[in-house]
């Protein structure tokens, strides 16, 4: 069958610690948007975020919500930086250009 790659655009997953679901979006009139599900100690959180102006603004703005909402059950904040979700965005691009082009060698 054809080859096919699959990209994933939010920070939080595999950074922030709990987080194992989500959703992202994009549009014109409300900005990048994500939902974000996270657990930690059995305390389960959901958060929506909408109208962020970029990718690093909209996971770095969900990341300031969750540790806001863990620090007033008593847990610790992840304190997520830039600096590691830019690392986190490298990984991803290069992967996704690694597999573009053994997609685009194959064929």
């Amino acid at each position: 069958h054809a080859g096919y790659y699959l990209s994933n655009w939010n920070g939080l997953l595999g950074l922030y610690p709990g987080v194992f679901g989500l959703k992202i979006a994009y549009t014109q009139a409300a900005g990048y948007s994500t939902i974000v599900l996270s657990n930690r100690n059995d305390i389960r959180l959901a958060v929506l975020l909408t109208g962020a102006d970029s990718l690093i603004k909209r996971d770095t703005a969900a990341a300031l919500l969750l540790d806001e909402a863990f620090a007033s059950e008593g847990l610790p904040r992840a304190n997520l930086t830039q600096a590691a979700l830019k690392r986190q965005y490298k990984i991803w691009d290069d992967f996704i250009k690694k597999t573009k082009a053994a997609l685009q060698n194959s064929n």
